[in-house]
């Protein structure tokens, strides 16, 4: 079995479907916060500039509250 390495640089996709847009669903992993990774899977091609964005404690991850506020626009 060959295992595929991504390339420097190159943003990584969970390639399982998630259930919904709530929090509890995006966090898969289920550590309290979601990563870029984990974003990246309820919006296409998200950047990093993007997240950063939302990101407001600039901790790396979106917290419960920082994620409900990306929905409240939409």
């Amino acid at each position: 079995m060959e295992v595929l390495k991504p390339k420097k640089g190159v943003p990584v996709r969970v390639k399982e479907k998630v259930k919904g847009t709530e929090f509890k669903d995006v966090d898969e992993n289920e550590d309290g916060k979601i990563s870029p990774v984990e974003l990246s899977v309820i919006i296409k091609n998200l950047t990093i500039k993007q997240f950063k964005e939302y990101d407001k404690n600039n901790d790396g991850y979106l917290d419960k509250s920082e994620f409900d506020t990306i929905w409240q626009g939409k």
